[in-house]
């Protein structure tokens, strides 16, 4: 049975949406302690850190990845774009961003060919949680876990709304399967 790892970004918590990064952090103090959890400030680091703590032989059977979102874009590490616009709830890519997202762009993952060094990685019966706010609302939501879901060959599930514990998905959450299937729960 494969490892359950998770990762967190590396906000500053003061500034965080009521507290939920902070929340996280505490929840997972434990694991970050004993290595099965990891505060990472973007993409290259977070799939490092999985590759060095897994090594050779060892799978992973769950792996969560917390931060902040907006529908169809999560986060790893500090957004130093726009703050959210309000109107429209999107946000704008400052300039390091980019290493620091996970998004689909025109119908193309950005950022595969990092991630997809985390396809060996997943046990047979392997899944990914996406715990952004919103990630996976609407059409861009269910298009990033689908792409995710078809690029590491496992379930990927997010939530539609706020991301407030270090726990489970807060419902409802929305799964993809590799073969692009999407269900709702």
């Amino acid at each position: 049975m494969g490892i359950n790892l998770d990762v967190i970004g590396d906000y500053d918590v003061s500034l965080d949406d009521g507290g939920a990064l902070a929340q996280v952090r505490r929840t997972l103090a434990a694991a970050v302690q004993s290595g099965d959890a990891f505060i990472v400030s973007d993409l290259w680091t977070m799939v490092e850190r999985i590759r060095r703590r897994l090594g050779s032989g060892q799978k992973m059977r769950r792996l969560r990845i917390f931060g902040h979102a907006t529908p169809g874009v999560q986060c790893v590490g500090r957004w130093r774009g726009s703050p959210i616009d309000l109107t429209t709830g999107q946000r704008r890519l400052g300039q390091g961003d980019y290493e620091r997202v996970i998004m689909v762009i025109r119908g193309q993952l950005f950022n595969d060919t990092i991630l997809a060094q985390l396809n060996p990685y997943f046990d047979r019966g392997g899944f990914a949680e996406l715990h952004g706010c919103a990630v996976a609302r609407g059409t861009a939501g269910e298009e990033l876990l689908r792409k995710l879901a078809q690029l590491w060959q496992v379930p990927v599930k997010g939530g539609r709304e706020a991301q407030r514990t270090g726990g489970g998905l807060e419902a409802p959450a929305v799964g993809a399967w590799p073969n692009g299937h999407i269900e709702p729960r």
